[in-house]
């Protein structure tokens, strides 16, 4: 069982006020045993009898929660022992209701693609950004930014009034059949400015038990994702009907983003999610080992563009579904070491089995629990950032045609204009 691994991570969290809610969604008497186990008052156990969908057990759990700000993690999930004094001096600096970062990520040996086992990849800029919410939604309908940049609190903390505001305006916190993911749009709506950190406050997990890794081998192939599908129809959770419920990047992402657009936004022409571009995003991720299991998933892609005819006619005079898959997803590097943004370790070299042993690595490798500097990126400083990298490009191109205008010297003239007229066209 992962979950003791990702207590004892909780609880060696270096802070004096905080309370960590384990809600035990129906299952045997394990999650209770090992909470009375470890008997430490800041453990607090919510039962439900029954055994609910991902949606709603999010919803009764964070109901469940008493602190000012929240956060979700996963029982294969790790938090890092500063984090929270990290979070408490960035809410200060910045005065935010949100603070989300990058994760690192730890894969168990359990994982059942073990060529992807027992991997730690660790994030190691150190740039603290404070960013506008509608400026990052909007940048998400363009697949501009990540989503995981968005201020959801799985893997980020937002403060009790985001949660209340979001539930008065549609009855509940989470409303979508991935609440991960939706939070972090639905969140960024009412948040307004958030900061983000590139430096990792928590451990990603994946086990064999993880509902990411049940959508990576195709949910409806095994019993971590058949359970949450069916969950999901039993409860009447659907995704939006302009994308398949493949539980992968590219359906994830454009119902997350539909959803709250649903509920929060429907008026606003600037926040648009490019369906085009996400249909092509999503044929180029179908990954599949048989090429007739593959086409069955483009053609129930096209199904789904049926309510658009330019839509579909785009999708079959482009021939997108001729377009070649971006291979195989891996989550393993394919190199140990640093790659100029995370370090990826091999954690058996290290005797590492769980996730809080990896905790304890990640911390030791990132350089301790000493307070971080930061490089705080404002919006001017990204822009005068930008602004340098722009002049640089102009002067590489100036080179670039200098160099391109010596070399056409040596041609034959009948060749120079051949290739002037290229250029012109392109």
């Amino acid at each position: 069982m992962t979950l003791k691994a990702t207590l004892q991570s909780c609880l060696a969290v270096d802070h004096d006020s905080y309370e960590v809610v384990v809600f035990d969604n129906a299952s045997g008497p394990g999650v209770r045993n090992v909470v009375e186990m470890m008997a430490e008052p800041r453990l607090r156990y919510v039962r439900s009898e029954r055994l609910l969908a991902m949606t709603e057990s999010w919803n009764t759990a964070v109901a469940a929660t008493r602190g000012e700000w929240v956060m979700v993690i996963g029982n294969d999930d790790a938090v890092l022992p500063h984090a929270l004094h990290e979070i408490d001096a960035i809410v200060d600096r910045q005065r935010v209701r949100a603070v989300k970062w990058a994760t690192a990520t730890y894969t168990w040996p359990d994982l059942a693609d073990r060529r992807d086992a027992n991997l730690l990849s660790i994030p190691l800029a150190r740039e603290l950004r404070r960013l506008n919410s509608i400026e990052c939604i909007e940048q998400l309908g363009r697949n501009e930014i990540d989503i995981n940049v968005l201020p959801g609190n799985y893997h980020g903390v937002v403060h009790r009034d985001i949660l209340e505001q979001v539930r008065q305006q549609t009855g509940q916190v989470y409303s979508s059949p991935y609440p991960d993911t939706y939070s972090c749009v639905a969140f960024a709506w009412v948040a307004g400015d958030f900061a983000y950190s590139s430096a990792p406050f928590s451990i990603y997990g994946l086990s064999a038990f993880s509902n990411n890794m049940a959508a990576r081998l195709q949910q409806s192939q095994n019993t971590v994702g058949r359970e949450f599908l069916e969950l999901n129809e039993r409860d009447g959770i659907r995704t939006h009907p302009w994308f398949p419920d493949f539980g992968i990047v590219p359906t994830v992402v454009p119902d997350a983003f539909l959803q709250a657009k649903m509920r929060f936004f429907p008026d606003r022409p600037d926040l648009v999610l490019d369906r085009q571009l996400w249909t092509e995003l999503l044929i180029r991720a179908l990954w599949m080992p048989n090429a007739e299991d593959r086409r069955r998933l483009i053609a129930i892609v096209r199904e789904h563009l049926r309510d658009d005819p330019t839509l579909l006619a785009w999708f079959d005079d482009n021939a997108i579904a001729e377009l070649p898959s971006d291979g195989e997803p891996r989550l393993r590097h394919p190199f140990w070491g640093y790659d100029g943004e995370k370090l990826w370790v091999d954690t058996t070299l290290f005797a590492v089995t769980d996730i809080f042993q990896a905790s304890k690595l990640c911390v030791a490798l990132a350089g301790g629990t000493e307070p971080l500097r930061w490089n705080v990126l404002t919006r001017e400083s990204e822009r005068r950032m930008f602004r340098q990298q722009i002049r640089n490009l102009e002067l590489q191109s100036q080179i670039l045609q200098q160099t391109l205008e010596s070399a056409l010297s040596c041609l034959p003239y009948r060749w120079v204009r051949s290739v002037r007229r290229w250029l012109k066209a392109s």
